[in-house]
Formats: C-alpha cells, sequence, structure tokens
C-alpha cells in the first residue's frame, strides 16, 4: 500500500461535520496513479449514523463540484463511539484514476448528524497548516455552495495499492484474550466475489511475549462457527505489540479466490502463549458474530455482542492504472481575458489575467515547459501550471542561477531554480520541486550558483503550488536583469522551435525575430559564444528578413516558415548553428497568423494575395489551388485586414481545410469547406456568433472533447458535432438551410437531342423505418430544365422556378415519380431547412428517353 498525498501533523481543532454541514480537504496529486482509498483522523460524538467519504472534481476555485467521483460509506458505530481521535480508511474497491496536477476534494458527511454534539469530527491544523497542494473546504447547505477555508489543513492521506475490501474500524479499548489453546475468530461476509492476500489486524500485548501469531481464513458450518483447515494462512511476531494497541498487516502465503455472498472466518491464535504471556484482539461496539475456542479450535462458542477489529485485502489491480503521462488542459483568450480547462469540456476564468491584456490586439500563446507563454504586443505573460513557488523578503548576496538547486534546510525540500522576478531584495522564485516533502516557512533555502557562490536566503511562507490555477507573472529575462538579455518590448506572435519560445510582431521592428536559449524561456542574452545560446535576427548569419512578419509556422525541428506580408521564407536548422534563411516565394505573403493550417501530411495551407495556396510538405513552392475552382474567389471576398479575420482550419475528421472571412465587428461570415477527398470547394454561412476568430486541433485526453476548437464571434468555444441537427447561436438554435444540387445533366442522347424525364426514384440514407439505422429526415426537390446547361445552374442560383417540385419523407426507396418534362438539360436540387432535420441521400434514379432533334 502506498501513500501519495497525505498531511498528518498539526492538528490542534474539530471540523465539525452532521446534517448539511460537509467538510472537504482538497489536494494535488503529482503523478499518475490509480487511488483505492483515503484515511482520515476522526473522533466522534453521539450518533451521528453513517459516514459517507468521497472524491470529486474541483471548479476554477478549487471548490468542490459535481457528483461523487467514488465514494464509500463507513458506519459511524464502527468506528469509535467514546470520541477518542482515530484513523478511518475508506477503500473505494473499483479505484480511482487520478491525473497529475490536477486538484481533487475528498468529502465527508454524516447527514444524519443533529449538532456539534452528534457528529463526526475531522481534526484540522488550523494555527500553521503547510500543505500546498490545497486546503479545507466547507459547505452548509449539503454541498450546493462551498467556502475555502485556506488557513486550515485536515489530516488525511490518499493511497493506491492494496485495496480494503471489507472491515471493521475504531475500537472501545478493550478485546478478546488469545494464548494456547485459546483462539478467537471473527466472521465476515463478502458481497461480491475477490481475491484476498492478506489481513489488517488490531491487538495489543497484554502480559509477557505471546510468541508467534497465527492468522487463517476457515469455511464456517450452519452455526458460523469456523470449521475445516485453514484455507490460507500467515503469521506475525506479536513481540513488538505494545499496551496501547496498534494496527498490523499478516500477508497469506497464498492467494485464496473468496466466494460471493459467502461468510468466511478469520481465525487467530498464539500456540506457545499462557496465561502470562497473552494478546488480545481489540474489538468495536458494533453487535456482530465472532467466536471464540478454548480447546484450540475442536468446538468454538458465538459471541454476539462485538466484532474485532479487521481489513480485508485484495491485491492491487495488475493493470497499470493508466498509461497516461502527465495532463493536458485547454487554455484559451477571449476579451482580453485568459481561461482555462478545469473538468474535460469546461472552462473558468483566470482571476488573475483580468484587465491584464488588450483586447483589441492579436494575442498568441505558445506552450513549454510546463507553461503557456502569451504574447499580446506591449503584454509578454506566462501561465505556470507546473513549478512551485517560494517567496523571500530578501535573496541574499548571491542569487541563484538558472538552473540552481535549492536544499530546504530543515523541510530538506529541493528544487531546480528555473525563475526569479529580481536579482536582490524581495523575490518571488520559481521551478521544479523534485522531492515529496514541501519547503516550509521561516527555514533557510541555500544552494551554489554556477560560479560556485554559496546562495542562501530565508523564505516567508510555506511553498505553493499552483493547485486550483496557474500562477500569472510577468515575462521577463531571469531575474528581471539584463544580466540575461534583453526581451522585446512588444510582440504579436510567439512559438516554439528548437526548444526555443520565438517572438516577431514586434510593431517597432515588424521584420525582426528573437529567439530565447534552448531550453531556457527567460534567457535572450544574444552573442554568446555557444550554439545553445539566444539569438536574435539581426546578430547571426540567418539575418533579418526584411519583410513584415505575419506568420512563424515550425516543422518540428527541421525547418520554420517565416509568412510574411508580401513573401515565403524557410528557416532551415538552428540559426545559432549554421542555419540559413531562404525566400522562397516572393509573389504572395501570408495574410495573418491565423490564416494557415497543417494536414494530416504536413502540407501547409494559407491565405494569400490571389486566393488559397498549398505549399507541400511546407517547403515547396506555393502553389494557388483555388484559382481554378473559384478564379475570382480573392476579388468576390475582397479582403480588408482592417475589416475582416480570414482563418484557415484542417478539420483531421472530415479530411478537409475550412476557409473563413469572418467581419471583425459583428461576426458576419462567409466560409467554404475545401474537401481533401473530393478536391472541390462547398459554400458554408454559419450565424454571426458562430463567425470564426481562431481555431486548435486539441488533442484532449478525453476523447468526446478531442478535435477542432473554433474560438468564435460571441467568445464561445464551438465544434463541429456530427449529431447536431442545427447549429448553436447562443440564447437559441438556428436551423440549418442544407442544399444539394446535381447535374447538369443531358435528356437525350446525343448533343442536339431533345430528351424526356419519364421517371424519377429517390433513394434515402437508414434502410427501412426504424431498424438498427438512424433514419434520414425528409428533404423536397426541385427540377429545373433548360436548353443549355449554363441556362439551368443560372435559374437555380438566381431562385427561378422549377418546371417540377416534391417532398420525399421516410426513409429507403420512394415510388416511382413520372415527372415528364421534356429539354436539352436539367439538374435538381435538394433541399432541407427545416428546424431539427437532417437528410443522407444515397443515390437519385433516373429514366430518360430521347424525343427528337433540337429546332430552332
Amino acid at each position: 500500500m502506498a501513500i501519495y498525498e497525505q498531511y498528518i501533523t498539526g492538528d490542534d481543532a474539530d471540523a465539525s461535520t452532521w446534517g448539511a454541514n460537509w467538510t472537504a480537504q482538497t489536494f494535488t496529486p503529482s503523478t499518475n496513479h490509480k487511488c483505492v482509498g483515503v484515511n482520515v483522523y476522526i473522533g466522534i460524538a453521539g450518533t451521528p449514523g453513517e459516514m459517507i467519504i468521497s472524491l470529486r472534481a474541483t471548479d476554477g476555485n478549487g471548490l468542490p463540484t459535481g457528483a461523487d467521483l467514488i465514494s464509500d460509506t463507513i458506519s459511524a458505530g464502527e468506528i469509535d463511539s467514546i470520541g477518542t481521535n482515530v484513523w478511518v480508511e475508506a477503500s473505494f474497491s473499483a479505484g480511482y484514476n487520478l491525473i497529475a496536477g490536477t486538484t481533487y476534494a475528498i468529502v465527508l458527511r454524516a447527514v444524519d448528524g443533529t449538532g456539534t454534539s452528534d457528529d463526526i469530527d475531522w481534526r484540522v491544523d488550523s494555527s500553521s497548516p503547510t500543505y500546498t497542494g490545497g486546503s479545507r473546504i466547507d459547505s452548509t447547505d449539503s454541498g450546493s455552495n462551498w467556502t475555502a477555508d485556506t488557513a486550515g489543513d485536515l489530516l488525511f492521506q490518499e493511497r493506491s495499492g492494496a485495496i480494503i475490501r471489507q472491515d471493521s474500524q475504531g475500537d472501545n479499548n478493550t478485546g478478546r484474550v488469545l494464548y494456547g489453546a485459546v483462539w478467537v475468530a471473527t466472521q465476515f461476509t463478502t458481497v461480491a466475489g475477490y481475491d484476498i492476500y492478506g489481513v489488517g489486524l488490531k491487538f495489543k500485548n497484554t502480559i509477557g511475549d505471546a510468541g508467534v501469531l497465527t492468522v487463517s481464513i476457515r469455511a464456517v458450518d450452519g452455526g458460523n462457527d469456523p470449521t475445516g483447515p485453514d484455507l490460507a494462512s500467515g503469521t506475525y511476531v506479536t513481540e513488538p505489540l505494545t499496551s496501547a494497541g496498534e494496527w498490523f498487516n499478516v500477508t497469506f502465503t497464498t492467494r485464496l479466490s473468496l466466494s460471493a455472498a459467502t461468510t468466511y472466518a478469520i481465525v487467530c491464535r498464539c500456540p506457545s502463549g499462557d496465561v502470562n504471556n497473552t494478546v488480545h484482539w481489540m474489538k468495536s461496539d458494533v453487535d456482530s458474530e465472532s467466536n471464540a475456542s478454548t480447546d484450540s479450535g475442536s468446538t468454538w462458542s458465538n459471541i454476539t455482542t462485538d466484532t474485532k477489529l479487521f481489513k480485508t485485502y485484495s491485491p492491487p489491480d495488475s493493470q497499470p492504472s493508466s498509461d497516461l503521462v502527465g495532463a493536458k488542459k485547454l487554455v484559451s483568450v477571449s476579451g482580453g481575458e485568459i481561461y482555462q480547462e478545469i473538468t474535460p469540456g469546461t472552462l473558468a476564468l483566470i482571476d488573475a489575467t483580468i484587465g491584464t491584456l488588450e483586447p483589441d490586439r492579436i494575442t498568441t500563446l505558445a506552450t513549454g515547459f510546463g507553461k503557456v507563454f502569451v504574447a499580446n504586443d506591449n503584454n509578454l505573460k506566462v501561465l505556470d501550471f507546473s513549478s512551485s513557488k517560494l517567496t523571500t523578503a530578501s535573496l541574499g548576496a548571491n542569487p541563484p542561477d538558472i538552473g540552481t538547486v535549492l536544499t530546504g534546510g530543515s523541510s530538506g525540500a529541493v528544487m531546480h531554480t528555473e525563475y526569479i522576478n529580481a536579482l536582490s531584495g524581495a523575490t518571488t522564485l520559481y521551478g521544479f520541486r523534485t522531492t515529496t516533502v514541501t519547503f516550509t516557512s521561516g527555514e533557510t533555502v541555500t544552494g551554489t550558483d554556477d560560479d560556485s557562490n554559496a546562495v542562501s536566503f530565508t523564505i516567508s511562507a510555506n511553498e505553493s503550488t499552483p493547485a486550483s490555477g496557474p500562477y500569472y507573472y510577468d515575462w521577463t529575462v531571469f531575474g528581471n536583469s539584463s544580466t540575461f538579455g534583453v526581451m522585446p518590448e512588444n510582440a504579436t506572435l510567439v512559438t516554439r522551435y528548437r526548444g526555443r519560445l520565438v517572438l516577431s510582431g514586434s510593431r517597432a521592428y515588424p521584420h525582426q525575430w528573437y529567439m530565447s536559449r534552448v531550453a531556457s524561456p527567460f534567457n535572450f542574452l544574444y552573442g554568446a559564444n555557444d550554439p545553445l545560446s539566444a539569438v536574435a535576427g539581426n546578430n547571426t548569419d540567418a539575418g533579418e528578413i526584411g519583410d513584415t512578419v505575419r506568420a512563424m509556422i515550425p516543422y518540428g525541428d527541421d525547418f520554420m516558415v517565416f509568412g510574411c506580408a508580401d513573401s515565403i521564407h524557410i528557416l532551415d536548422g538552428d540559426p545559432v548553428a549554421r542555419g540559413s534563411i531562404d525566400e522562397v516565394d516572393e509573389s504572395t505573403g501570408i495574410h495573418s497568423t491565423f490564416s494557415f493550417c497543417k494536414d494530416s501530411e504536413g502540407n501547409l495551407y494559407f491565405w494569400g494575395q490571389e486566393g488559397l495556396y498549398k505549399m507541400g510538405g511546407g517547403r515547396t513552392k506555393p502553389q494557388n489551388i483555388g484559382q481554378g475552382m473559384l478564379p475570382k474567389w480573392a476579388d468576390d471576398w475582397a479582403i480588408d485586414p482592417a475589416l475582416h479575420r480570414i482563418v484557415l482550419t484542417f478539420d483531421r475528421r472530415r479530411n478537409g481545410v475550412v476557409v473563413s472571412k469572418t467581419t471583425l465587428t459583428d461576426g458576419t461570415n462567409l466560409n467554404y469547406w475545401f474537401s481533401l477527398k473530393t478536391r472541390g470547394l462547398y459554400p458554408e454561412t454559419y450565424p454571426q456568433a458562430c463567425g470564426i476568430f481562431c481555431s486548435y486541433d486539441y488533442k484532449s485526453n478525453t476523447p468526446a472533447y478531442a478535435g477542432l476548437v473554433l474560438g468564435t464571434n460571441d467568445g464561445y468555444l464551438r465544434n463541429y458535432l456530427d449529431t447536431a441537427k442545427d447549429d448553436d447561436s447562443g440564447s437559441s438554435d438556428t436551423a440549418i438551410s442544407s442544399y444539394l444540387v446535381l447535374g447538369p445533366f443531358p435528356i437525350g442522347d446525343g448533343a442536339d437531342m431533345v430528351g424526356k424525364l419519364t421517371e424519377l426514384v429517390f433513394e434515402s440514407a437508414g434502410g427501412s423505418s426504424g431498424g438498427s439505422f438512424g433514419d434520414s429526415d425528409g428533404f423536397s426537390y426541385d427540377i429545373h430544365v433548360a436548353d443549355d446547361a449554363e441556362t439551368c445552374i443560372e435559374d437555380i442560383k438566381d431562385g427561378a422556378t422549377p418546371i417540377f417540385t416534391g417532398t420525399v419523407s421516410g426513409t429507403g426507396r420512394t415510388s416511382n415519380n413520372r415527372p415528364r418534362l421534356r429539354g436539352m438539360y436539367y439538374a435538381i436540387k435538394v433541399y432541407n431547412s427545416t428546424a431539427a432535420e437532417t437528410f443522407v441521400l444515397n443515390r437519385i434514379l433516373t429514366n430518360r428517353i430521347t424525343a427528337g432533334r433540337m429546332r430552332g
């Protein structure tokens, strides 16, 4: 059994839990694992009834939210009826997979309790709590609303490993004596079958040395007395036991498979003991059945007034708790504020970001090193999801360097320094802690910097970790000192390439780019004489580009595309290690940092001066692929960068690219779906609320939320949902008006032959009505006939009155329609504009006959 998160010392008060008054403690695991139970340190007053202990998720404020993820119910009578504080173990037989860096809540309630004299008291450290992964949380309305008490930590342990299947906990400080031929047993009845590999017992030593204790599992007879041989057994040396009593574990020599709904006995004996060398098996006040024997188990007598204290252990799952390494969460920017995903699919505002960004400026984000780096013109920020934080009123004579190992003098905690906001005086330090123990207030922290100088300072508060949300601070060089270089004053573009953070989009130098030192996002000291140093365009052979940089597009560690206003350039390799920048095209540029995407094969698509372009593998000369399909596409859209945003979005599920033009002021939009399957363009428009401003392919660990995420005009995040039949447009839904045009097709058999359309049959998807396949809704259709193909299509586009119309309802094959239309060409428009409906068409069958030669 392994303990992961815990806080077990310093209790000085009670957290009263009864009725609608619930108590919780939040915690943040540092590694992925399966939680099989929690231990809480509690006392009992009166008879509060059963106790429920559960795990819950937390919201963006670190408060419990939603239903129980998993729970255990323990009878209060099992614990301790006289008020003594005891550790109680709740067991989650199914276990629950916890994700590193995610905050959870242990929730305790005793709904039958009536007051502070009839309650469960969870012990709390209310004077000097030091747990950094969470805090005490209270509710007075049965968990509907919660209030954080950051000045208190409740005593708890969160565990993995062996699973407690059944137990009887607590005691009344008395027990049954064992020695020689005097044996004691207690029964338990399984609900489901499971493998047992050991038991936990609570014993105390009363006199002398009883020697070796033998513990076994036996069957019971019709009178519930132990019978037959040992089914499994193990031993324990009783000499270490004290008169106060303590829990210990006994592991059996072989595992035993227990059957469901079957009663078994735990049998204990000390054959070498005598009346002067005894131990006591501690008991509770719960009325249940135990047994005693005075003839080494030959005969038994029943004891119905107590239950001996025990736990049965099942082995942990043989499968790993999870293949997940690390955690993912979505971060988004809306209206100059930043939001984070707190549970899959749910985002919450990060309060610290309010008022820190300019909403009318372009904002871009880049991830790396457990952090999100934000570029918003004059505002360069860091969201730090991974670091521990230390504070000091005086950093001392020698500040730490990047990577300096810091050690707590009293706690023994160890941290690798990543960033500090000053080199002297009052300072905040961020870094990666490598120990389980944490830094504590008032201790001296020491280390040695890169020049072998001694680092020493006293921290003014307990270490903190970003339990319920990231730390948010200015992105400056290390120590905010020119010793570590100079960052640009402003930037709107940020990305990560070859382990470096890359900035561009400065208003003063729009053609310039800046790269941090490799794996060191707070070091911008350009020109250092090593291949890992920071670099900018004006101090390397690779050089400045000369054109305004609008987009930076990394391709792994191989190369990076600079999309400029009127040209395309490629940086090959690392600019400090003989990398080069070469111009690929000078006839077109990229509209903006939102106007490109890559498909699953690495091909780059972007909006340029003349429409939609493609660069094979991101390296070849751009090809205008839209011109052959829509020669006047760029003219028709008449893009004005001051009025419109162009967003390109690759949808890997549908295998195509959405090209979107959105009016910045109101979300009015025009869009084309470019299918990579058919190589065709399909027009789309969305409600104004859904105008696309940005997009992201979110590879969430939760399949239901993985895929394309669209940032839309009204500030919401949306996605394409195959099961939705209407568009979500905010407070209401908007019916989708969809249509399909087939044709034009010749009716006659020759180039100048007139024909007659005599039969028409539709086959919609879904097979017969009902059944195992989803059914298509109905649709309408119009048939247009003309003497030439172009007139036929023009009539459809202009909304001319069709020659023949009809409606199809139901699924499968329709009956034969006989339109009897005469002409040279025909086209069919199939459509549905009804709310909450969609249609799927398998095929249309027609029959045509030649009716003579065209005259005139």
